[in-house]
């Protein structure tokens, strides 16, 4: 039997009666909520930051070959097969082979004794098991080279001309000590926390205006002095703060878009900024290929962030913020100026009506705060809302692990990281698109938990298909296969990712909703956290693997939560918790 669509009939109050006359969206209300989101342009490439300033090139051990003039007609490709293609050597470590941590150090004499050094063939000939028994395997020490090739890799010719560096390396964050560069985009994730505690305090007293432009430009002068920084350890510490610092801007400036347009188009608000932050994730391809060496991509975007404070005099400061502020002459002008722009009559006597009834409801409001305040514990109390919070809670550390995942992982596809990246946020944004146009349509767990489950497919279907091309005398074809995979399961991930946070501000009642978000979010922290250390493991099967399986259990489990579309809100009583769930 068909459901009934719920209708929820509440009496009119406060703004909604200038939502009456006002348009829900303008040309003028697309242009100052446009100038505002200019933050999630940032918000995108703070996102994305670690695949390029942390990109890891292919390297090895710097040999004899890299110093002597008479071997410098060899490719990188010819002096690593040269110098670690070498199972006799004395002391050969195959580990060491996998990692670019070891080569054999022919002694001179075989080298000398080599006739046709200019013939690759003759020349490996040449240096065969004989002269490998007489020559040593040693480990790298703190003397390497990268192959930075990566914007012509078309011709396969390692270009020695080429000096960028990436954090990667210039710190040398290889060989055992990947997990600093692991953990440097770990504590970035963190710090969004931290970014989102500021906010929450920040907006409300200061305003989504004044937010949007202090936090941007703390951004900015967070990303100079990162850019500067001398060592690995002041490149975690601005990492951590830039990061922290511009999620502020970021959720200031989605606020922001929410109140200036119309119940009946917010989710274009959503739309416009998930554009605006697909539109920095892009974005960064380009910068990053234009300016390789991770100190100019930085003060690229950190320019970028400075950029903000050019947006000031285009856009008003939120209306709805102003009222909370008891400032109602600013806000008063800022609506008739909106009706003006709009061709909407806003006279003074509408909005004493507005005014009065706001003051009513923010007194409420303040009674009903005093009178109950509600903390992660109150999400346990009770078995069906603790069985419903722990299931939201996984939900989102399962997104946030394979959304970033499948971002950070991308070096590792076929192909050029610039364009593989660059299509990485555009099905992001495709997806975001179709969520919004379906998530009514289908409701909230097929949604969620249905592209929970796609994702994890498609990342199934990748460790397929890494394994077979590990199998395949001619891999190139599969590889195709798994990156095309791969974007797939960034589609389908990203939709989840956007719906799991409408899913879940439904399933909680109204005095715990902020509560069950945050430890929601928190959860989807923890899964971010691991996720740089999940793609470091050298076996790509087993990345796939986990990233698949998380998404099959993720997904499965939200059909076991309540469909919420079309009903009412959760009852504010504490006595409907278990009832109502």
């Amino acid at each position: 039997m068909e459901k009934t669509p719920f209708i929820f009939n509440k009496e009119k109050r406060g703004i909604d009666y200038l939502w009456e006359r006002l348009p829900h969206i303008s040309l003028y209300q697309m242009r100052i909520t446009g100038m505002a989101s200019y933050a999630g342009i940032l918000g995108g490439f703070m996102s994305i930051y670690p695949v390029f300033a942390q990109y890891t090139p292919p390297y090895r051990c710097e040999t004899i070959f890299d110093n002597n003039e008479e071997f410098s007609w060899l490719t990188w490709e010819q002096v690593n097969t040269l110098s670690t293609d070498t199972p006799f050597c004395s002391g050969y470590k195959d580990s060491e082979l996998s990692s670019g941590c070891g080569h054999c150090v022919f002694d001179p004499i075989s080298i000398d004794s080599c006739d046709h050094r200019e013939d690759f063939s003759t020349l490996k000939d040449c240096l065969g098991e004989p002269a490998q028994e007489i020559s040593n395997w040693t480990t790298c020490n703190e003397e390497f080279n990268f192959d930075r090739s990566l914007r012509n890799r078309t011709n396969l010719v390692f270009d020695k001309g080429e000096t960028w560096e990436t954090a990667v390396t210039q710190f040398k964050l290889i060989c055992g000590d990947e997990w600093f560069d692991s953990l440097s985009t770990a504590l970035g994730l963190l710090s969004l926390m931290l970014g989102a505690y500021i906010a929450g305090i920040y907006t409300d007293r200061f305003g989504r205006k004044h937010a949007i432009m202090v936090w941007n430009t703390i951004t900015a002068v967070c990303l100079t002095i990162h850019a500067f920084m001398p060592n690995q350890y002041g490149f975690l510490a601005m990492r951590v703060l830039g990061n922290g610092f511009g999620h502020v801007s970021y959720l200031a400036q989605k606020a922001y878009s929410m109140e200036m347009l119309g119940p009946k188009r917010r989710a274009i608000s959503g739309a416009l900024a998930s554009a605006y932050f697909s539109i920095g994730y892009m974005s960064s391809s380009a910068v990053a290929y234009f300016l390789p060496d991770w100190r100019g991509f930085t003060l690229a975007y950190a320019g970028i962030a400075y950029a903000t404070l050019l947006t000031y005099p285009f856009y008003p400061e939120s209306p709805l913020f102003l009222y909370s502020r008891g400032r109602k002459d600013e806000a008063r002008k800022i609506f008739k100026e909106m009706g003006r722009k709009t061709d909407t009559e806003i006279d003074d006597q509408l909005l004493e009506k507005v005014e009065a009834d706001i003051l009513k409801k923010n007194d409420g409001e303040n009674e009903e705060t005093k009178a109950e305040q509600y903390t992660i514990l109150d999400l346990l109390r009770h078995k069906d809302l603790a069985l419903v919070s722990l299931n939201v809670g996984f939900a989102f550390l399962v997104n946030t692990l394979v959304y970033y995942g499948l971002s950070f992982n991308v070096a590792s596809f076929a192909g050029s990281i610039y364009v593989n990246n660059t299509i990485n946020g555009a099905v992001e944004l495709l997806s975001y698109i179709l969520v919004a146009f379906s998530l009514d349509k289908f409701g909230r767990r097929w949604i969620n938990g249905g592209f929970m489950i796609f994702g994890g497919i498609a990342c199934l279907v990748c460790m397929a298909l890494d394994e077979a091309a590990q199998k395949s005398d001619d891999p190139s074809s599969l590889l195709e296969a798994q990156r095309w995979m791969a974007f797939a399961g960034k589609f389908f991930i990203s939709g989840s990712f956007s719906a799991i946070y409408v899913h879940a501000a439904e399933l909680f009642p109204t005095p715990l909703r902020s509560t069950g978000i945050g430890f929601g979010s928190m959860c989807g922290r923890v899964g971010g956290f691991f996720s740089p250390f999940i793609i470091q493991i050298k076996k790509g099967y087993i990345i796939y693997l986990i990233f698949g399986a998380f998404g099959l259990i993720g997904g499965a489990l939200v059909f076991l939560l309540p469909e919420t579309t079309c009903l009412p809100e959760k009852d504010n009583g504490q006595n409907k918790f278990e009832t109502d769930l």
